[in-house]
């Protein structure tokens, strides 16, 4: 009977004994002894943290013993202005903060190298011990020792024990070799440098002598004697002062001498209310230009005797510059953190910071107050004038009295409701002023905005408004009273300005673009410094008209008339008075300040007459020769000093000096052009209108010929 299952093929039977064959050999190669050995690689370490608990504490109320195997030890023992060396039973001195982190960071970081047997031969305690006292730790007595052995044989560490440490870090250990190094420092290698140990900006008292200097809760320092008034002082300079002493290097050492108290110096308070006292003790032993100072408890260094100087103040006497560490600025705090000044005298008013602007609020009849939002840039703008006003105290020779009651009382309020009054008076043509109960100062700038401020200083006062880059023509034209004014044109075509007029054979490179530019920011901006009343018909020095694009609520031309003493009248607003600097670049003309420069750079020939005599130039190099190659030094050094002449300004008309010059331009591209000038004055030939030089003899002095030979063309 024949089975309905089908049999396997021949190939099937192949394969198989194929794969059990490769199966067993595979298995069998790998029991074989010779061959590659795969590298076994373990993620357990026998690394373990020495002081484990370290890594949550800090160095602060933590006490370290240092215990080399011979010797006292040196302990670094923390007290109220930090830790401090002591060698044995006495004291050397406080740590240095950094030395103290870093000896931390050691103990923290230290890890042991491997475990060792407990058989070996570890010679415990002949290394060393290092001590470490965490404080607040009742359960445990927070006592770690970590006795040191001898180096184990490989060079890998040194063998070590832990005591009282952590579960699992009982026993014999090789630690890292470095903690060896700890117990071998010398004492002074802990001992801070530093004549006092701490930052500036943790002082916050200082006494020297009689002076006390504090710091107020706005961060400015103020001086007083032990009942006298307070003095403001320039925050800057006073840390200044503190930084240089603080961090100034005590060297050499000298030990205390038993019986000298020494002499008080200086005392600085810290914010955490602890005082530091420093005490001079004459001069330092062979070094007569330091001082020997002690710091307190250990030993006593030296500082450099011009850091032990009385600090100078106004009532002292015995300095050079009393006034050295004054406030220079009459009202130092920035205007951001002022939130209020009133007006004490002659009015009663208040202005108040309300959200992010101003309000003047005032008294009226029954009783009510007057609120009154006023110009937020304004009031920058006068305060800012005040601000950086500068201040000094009076010479030495000056007796004039303080009245009883000053012109102009003010108390301003700062965001740290620190109050600062201030009182001025005008002394002969010059402003006094007392800062709280301070000295009397005086005030440097010659003009200040009013003390005694009311609505209209704090008025809108800008006469123009717009941007520079929308200026697309300008002229400047003569005004009824003053006709030697040069007419100037110019627009501004595609992203270059050109000149129109005057005609100038340098086209628009005769322009100046430096004070076009100014000229175009201050008419976008003008503002006025004060108004001014019966100027509507005074006759003009000379006109502005200025094309802008036209956009909405602004007009495309600006016409501003210049008048005398720095008044301008622009369409639609009464006359104002203009800044100084303002009014300067008004009147400025808009060619460049160097007329002959760019002519003689870029000239192929020049022909220049003097004196009745004519010499032709052609360039050699740097230089120029006459017509047969000789060095012209006569002429080349009349040149060098043309070159260099600038015109003040243009002025219309003809010159009132005779011609004594005349200098024909052969330019390198263009048609030829002359100058012709005479003293304090040149023009192009054939004009109406001149140069007024700067040096206005310049043609007056001989010029000095050179030996210098022309530069060779090759």
């Amino acid at each position: 009977m024949t089975s309905g299952l089908p049999r396997p093929s021949r190939l099937t039977w192949s394969l198989l004994a194929l794969a059990v064959g490769t199966a067993a050999w595979a298995h069998l190669d790998a029991r074989r002894d010779d061959g590659a050995h795969a590298t076994l690689v373990s993620t357990r370490s026998s690394a373990w943290r020495v002081l484990p608990e370290l890594a949550t504490w800090a160095s602060a109320g933590a006490t370290v013993e240092l215990w080399p195997p011979h010797g006292d030890p040196v302990r670094l023992v923390p007290g109220a202005g930090g830790h401090a060396v002591w060698v044995g039973d006495a004291v050397l001195g406080p740590v240095d903060p950094e030395a103290m982190e870093g000896i931390w960071d050691s103990l923290r970081l230290a890890t042991t190298v491997r475990a060792a047997d407990a058989d070996s031969d570890a010679g415990l305690g002949s290394g060393g011990r290092i001590v470490v006292e965490l404080p607040d730790r009742p359960s445990d007595g927070g006592v770690r020792t970590i006795v040191l052995g001898r180096p184990t044989v490989d060079g890998a560490g040194l063998y070590g024990a832990i005591e009282g440490g952590a579960e699992g870090t009982a026993g014999l250990w090789v630690l890292e070799q470095e903690l060896s190094l700890l117990v071998q420092q010398a004492p002074e290698a802990w001992l801070a440098r530093r004549a006092v140990v701490a930052e500036t900006s943790e002082i916050v008292a200082v006494r020297d002598g009689s002076s006390i200097l504090e710091r107020g809760i706005d961060g400015h320092w103020r001086a007083r004697l032990e009942e006298g008034p307070h003095v403001l002082l320039d925050r800057v300079a006073v840390e200044t002062r503190i930084d240089r002493l603080i961090s100034a290097r005590l060297d050499p050492w000298v030990d205390p001498v038993g019986g000298d108290e020494g002499e008080p110096w200086i005392t600085l308070q810290g914010e955490d209310g602890v005082d530091v006292t420093l005490r001079r003790h004459g001069a330092c032993p062979g070094r007569a230009e330091r001082v020997l100072v002690e710091r307190g408890p250990g030993r006593w260094g030296c500082l450099d005797e011009a850091l032990v100087r009385p600090w100078p103040m106004p009532w002292r006497t015995d300095t050079e510059d009393p006034g050295a560490l004054l406030e220079p600025r009459l009202l130092p705090h920035p205007y951001g953190r002022v939130l209020r000044i009133e007006l004490l005298h002659p009015e009663t008013r208040v202005l108040a910071r309300y959200g992010g602007g101003w309000r003047l609020e005032e008294p009226v009849e029954g009783g009510r107050t007057s609120v009154l939002d006023v110009d937020e840039p304004e009031v920058f703008r006068w305060y800012q004038a005040l601000h950086e006003a500068e201040v000094s105290l009076p010479s030495t020779d000056d007796a004039t009295p303080w009245p009883e009651v000053a012109d102009v009382d003010l108390r301003l309020t700062t965001d740290s409701t620190a109050t600062l009054r201030l009182r001025c008076t005008s002394v002969e043509g010059s402003m006094r002023c007392r800062r709280d109960d301070g000295p009397v100062l005086e005030v440097r700038q010659a003009q200040l905005p009013p003390l005694a401020f009311d609505a209209d200083a704090f008025a809108e006062r800008r006469l123009t408004e717009g941007r520079a880059d929308e200026a697309r023509a300008l002229e400047i034209l003569p005004g009824p009273a003053g006709p030697e004014v040069v007419r100037q044109s110019m627009h501004f075509d595609l992203g270059v300005w050109r000149l129109d007029a005057p005609v100038h054979p340098e086209g628009d490179a005769a322009l100046d673009s430096m004070r076009l530019e100014a000229m175009l920011a201050v008419l976008s901006g003008l503002r006025a410094e004060a108004w001014v009343e019966g100027m509507d018909d005074a006759a003009a020095v000379r006109r502005l008209r200025l094309e802008r694009v036209p956009r909405r609520g602004q007009d495309a031309a600006l016409e501003v008339e210049l008048l005398s003493d720095c008044v301008v009248r622009v369409t639609g607003q009464r006359p104002a008075r203009l800044s100084e600097g303002t009014c300067e670049t008004l009147r400025q003309d808009l060619l460049v300040e160097l007329p002959l420069q760019r002519a003689i750079d870029l000239a192929r020939g020049l022909e220049l007459t003097r004196e009745r005599s004519t010499v032709r130039l052609q360039r050699t190099g740097a230089a120029w020769v006459d017509e047969q190659g000789g060095p012209a030094r006569e002429a080349n050094a009349w040149l060098r000093r043309m070159h260099e002449v600038s015109a003040s300004e243009l002025v219309a008309g003809e010159p009132a000096a005779p011609q004594t010059w005349e200098l024909r331009v052969l330019p390198t591209e263009g048609t030829a052009f002359a100058f012709e000038g005479g003293e304090g004055w040149l023009r192009l030939r054939g004009e109406d209108w001149w140069y007024r030089l700067a040096d206005a003899g310049v043609e007056g002095d001989a010029v000095e010929p050179t030996d210098e030979e022309p530069a060779d063309a090759g």
